[in-house]
């Protein structure tokens, strides 16, 4: 709970193509660090492969295509990477949601542990700490 309170209210990490913002908006809150690139390995994503491949390019170590150099290009594409990332968040926080819902409407009357995080002006927002039903609660 207390991640997603620290993390949540932060800024969402978003591609761009280097040269194309300021560079304060290089800047990695969470590591302290001035300058700052993320990918992961490159047999998972699109957006992991371009960058593996414009630091291979940037160290010499490897040649790139001349599309990669192509400053709309690559806005597109990141414009379009973005896009996709934020609604496949979206999907999984809702997916969460109707998970919960399921699970609550499956067994109303079993005991749930909670805790509010929020009250707003439509409803409140809990935080479940366990889910228990017959004799017991269980804390994932």
């Amino acid at each position: 709970m207390f991640r997603m309170l620290a993390t949540r209210c932060m800024t969402t990490a978003v591609y761009f193509p280097s040269g194309t913002q300021t560079l304060d908006q290089y800047y990695h809150y969470g590591l302290a660090t001035p300058i700052y690139t993320h990918f992961t390995s490159p047999i998972r994503r699109y957006a992991d492969i371009m960058v593996h491949r414009l630091l291979a390019a940037a160290v010499g170590a490897d040649g790139v295509h001349p599309s990669m150099m192509d400053r709309r290009l690559l806005n597109r594409v990141t414009n379009n990477l973005n896009y996709r990332n934020r609604n496949a968040k979206y999907a999984a926080r809702a997916s969460v949601l109707l998970n919960t819902f399921l699970a609550i409407k499956a067994q109303p009357e079993a005991a749930l542990d909670a805790i509010v995080i929020g009250i707003h002006s439509n409803g409140i927002q809990v935080g479940v700490i366990g889910w228990g039903g017959g004799g017991g609660s269980v804390n994932p």
